[in-house]
C-alpha cells in the first residue's frame, strides 16, 4: 500500500473512509514538507510543471519472451501489455508515481489506474474508445501481472470490436454535444469548478483518461515516434506515456566496440511537483529494468525488485 506517513482507514466494505479533505479518487496528503504546500500556489497548473524524460529500452529479451508466452494463449502478447504491466508495477512499488495536485492540494489517488485510447479498426474514420486497466496492489502468490494486464487489456479491446460498443467517457461526451453551445458551457465550467473543490462525479470518472494514474499512448502501434505528449489542466491525470516505433540502433560497450539491438523509445511527460528529480529517475530505471528483465513481470505485482 502507500508508503505515507498516514494510514489509510477502511470501513467494512473494504473501501477508504473518507476524511474531511479528501477526494472520492485520492486522499489529502497532510504531512509533507513545505516545498509540496507551496509549489501548486506558485505553479498552480498541471501544464505549468512538466517534465520530460526520454527511456529507451533493449528489448531483445523481451521479444523473445511475448513470442513464447503467445505460443499458448489465444491472443498474442504485444509490447503494449508488457509496458502497461510495468507501469503497473512501478505504481505499487514507487507509489508517488500515483499522487497528484487538484484544488492547489496533495494527494494520494486511491487505485493504481492506466488509460489508454484503442480504435475500433485501423481506418481513418473509425471510432476511438477510451479504456483503462486497474491494477491491484497485491496479489496471490504465483499470479502474474503481465497476464493480468494481458487479459483484461484483450477482453476489452476485442469485446468493444467486436460488439461496436461505445465506452462510458465517449457516451458522456456524445449526450454532451446535444446540448446547446450556452448550457454546455455552463456544465463543463460547473465540472471544472466541482473538480477543483474535490467533489468530480464519480460516475463520470469511469474510462476518463484524465482522471487516471497514467496515460499511455500507444503510437508504435500506427507506425509513428514521438518523444512527447503534453499533459492537460483538466482532471487529475499526472503522467504520460508515450510509446514509440521501435528501431535498430548500435549499442556501445565499454570499450568502443558495438552490437545491433531493438530498441524500443519511450517518452514520460511527468507533472513535477509529485515528486523530485531523484525519485522520478529510480522509478524510471525500474521501469526500464523490468522490460529487460521480463521474468518480474510474471511475479505478483507488490514482490520487490531488486535493481540498481
Amino acid at each position: 500500500m502507500p508508503d505515507n506517513k498516514e494510514k489509510i482507514k477502511y470501513d467494512s466494505n473494504g473501501k477508504p473512509r473518507k476524511r474531511l479533505g479528501d477526494r472520492n479518487d485520492g486522499y489529502r496528503l497532510h504531512n509533507v514538507d513545505s516545498m509540496h504546500v507551496i509549489m501548486p500556489h506558485i505553479y498552480p497548473k498541471r501544464t505549468d510543471n512538466e517534465a520530460m524524460a526520454h527511456v529507451e529500452v533493449t528489448i531483445d529479451r523481451l521479444e523473445e519472451y511475448l513470442a513464447k508466452k503467445s505460443e499458448t494463449s489465444q491472443y498474442k502478447y504485444t509490447f503494449f501489455h508488457a509496458v502497461v504491466a510495468a507501469l503497473g508495477k512501478v505504481l505499487v512499488l514507487r507509489p508517488k508515481m500515483n499522487r497528484f495536485y487538484e484544488g492547489r492540494r496533495y494527494y494520494q489517488r486511491y487505485k493504481n489506474l492506466i488509460s489508454f485510447t484503442a480504435k475500433n479498426k485501423m481506418t481513418d474514420d473509425s471510432h476511438e474508445s477510451l479504456m483503462n486497466v486497474n491494477v491491484p496492489y497485491t496479489m496471490e502468490s504465483g499470479e502474474s501481472i503481465l497476464e493480468l494486464a494481458h487479459d483484461i487489456i484483450c477482453k476489452k479491446v476485442y469485446a468493444m470490436r467486436e460488439e461496436n460498443a461505445v465506452d462510458h467517457a465517449t457516451d458522456t461526451m456524445d449526450t454532451l454535444c446535444k446540448l446547446p453551445w450556452w448550457l454546455l458551457r455552463f456544465i463543463i465550467g460547473t465540472l471544472r469548478w466541482m473538480n477543483f473543490h474535490g467533489h468530480y462525479p464519480k460516475a463520470l470518472q469511469k474510462d476518463e483518461p484524465s482522471c487516471s494514474s497514467i496515460y499511455v499512448s500507444n503510437l508504435g502501434s500506427i507506425k509513428l515516434s514521438a518523444e512527447y505528449h503534453h499533459l492537460a489542466n483538466w482532471g487529475t491525470n499526472s503522467v504520460f506515456v508515450v510509446i514509440s516505433e521501435k528501431k535498430r540502433v548500435p549499442v556501445y560497450n565499454a570499450d568502443g566496440t558495438f552490437e545491433m539491438h531493438d530498441i524500443l523509445p519511450l517518452g514520460f511527460t511527468l507533472d513535477e511537483r509529485i515528486a523530485d528529480g531523484f525519485y522520478f529517475g529510480k522509478s524510471l530505471r525500474l521501469f526500464k529494468y523490468l522490460l529487460e528483465n521480463p521474468e518480474e513481470l510474471d511475479k505478483p505485482v507488490q514482490e520487490e525488485v531488486d535493481f540498481k
